[in-house]
């Protein structure tokens, strides 16, 4: 069923939900990504305790808790791994691996976080699932009165998978991913790569994390950045970079998670071949299509929706 949601509406309001960073557990039966108060059937887990968990509980992350407001809660971080060693599945929010979807246009004229990404037991899309392509395209179709009816129009321009120049950009996650998933810091990992990629060739220009507001301003989307300076391949970690960068013709390195499948060329493989995977329009679409299965429409996740037909 498509839902009846319109483009100016900001769906990602926490009244709507109620939900605040970290763990919580459906406690009723049922798929409505909110609090039981608010009709959902979530409640949050208390003190994020682990050990409260069993094998037939059923869990959704709301991020990286290290952004609650209260300064205890902050502090109670729960690797994935830890979780997985519950057996319970688990469902990761955060924003959409097709971060297109949160720019401003036609589909979403104030660029409200009104899409998110739902992943089973990751923080991004590992394995192949149902293809999102379908549902998503209706949903801009309707959004836009039939004049946008695919996701290929709302990413900027296409360009098929080469390395223009030898300049990489460096885009690293924000400070708390680095000691929180990878046991060092931001600034370490940051010149650490950048030393590798000079020591291999390449000029390196660097691109910190964009505020929302920062993303609309000249040349502040990604894809914008990549053409305007015409950067030869990306660097990244545990981010959505890759996704956008091979839609827009770069080839694109992870050092860490990352939503881009087999189409990335991991770090690892680099500094040993100094090759770079230059996937085909085709494979990008395939993989895009695949993401698609796990990003939703928030109304889609509050009202359960996002479960039909499993």
């Amino acid at each position: 069923m498509i839902q009846a949601i319109q483009a100016e509406e900001n769906y990602g309001q926490k009244q709507l939900h109620g939900l605040h960073w970290g763990i919580h557990r459906f406690n009723t039966p049922g798929w409505k990504i909110k609090l039981e108060p608010l009709g959902g059937n979530l409640q949050r887990l208390e003190n994020q305790n682990l050990k409260a968990i069993t094998p037939k509980d059923r869990l959704v992350v709301m991020c990286n808790i290290w952004s609650h407001k209260d300064p205890r809660e902050a502090t109670l971080f729960r690797h994935p791994n830890l979780i997985n060693q519950t057996g319970a599945d688990w469902w990761y929010w955060d924003n959409p691996s097709l971060p297109h979807l949160l720019y401003k246009g036609e589909w979403n004229p104030n660029g409200y976080k009104n899409w998110m990404r739902l992943v089973k037991n990751a923080t991004a899309t590992q394995t192949q699932v149902v293809s999102g392509e379908a549902r998503i395209n209706a949903q801009l179709d309707g959004l836009t009165d039939g004049n946008i009816t695919a996701w290929q129009e709302i990413v900027g321009p296409i360009r098929p998978v080469s390395v223009r120049t030898k300049t990489a950009l460096l885009c690293p996650s924000g400070a708390h991913i680095f000691p929180n998933y990878y046991n060092t810091t931001k600034q370490a990992w940051v010149n650490e790569k950048k030393q590798q990629l000079e020591n291999l060739g390449w000029r390196v220009i660097y691109r910190d994390k964009p505020s929302r507001s920062g993303r609309e301003r000249k040349h502040g989307k990604l894809y914008e950045q990549l053409i305007a300076e015409n950067i030869g391949l990306t660097v990244s970690m545990h981010s959505t970079v890759p996704i956008e960068s091979l839609l827009c013709g770069v080839p694109s390195i992870s050092a860490g998670a990352h939503s881009g499948g087999k189409l990335v060329t991991p770090w690892e493989e680099f500094l040993k071949t100094e090759e770079l995977r230059l996937p085909t329009e085709p494979q990008i679409f395939d993989w895009v299509n695949n993401i698609l299965g796990e990003t939703f429409h928030k109304s889609e996740v509050y009202d359960g929706t996002w479960k039909q037909g499993e």
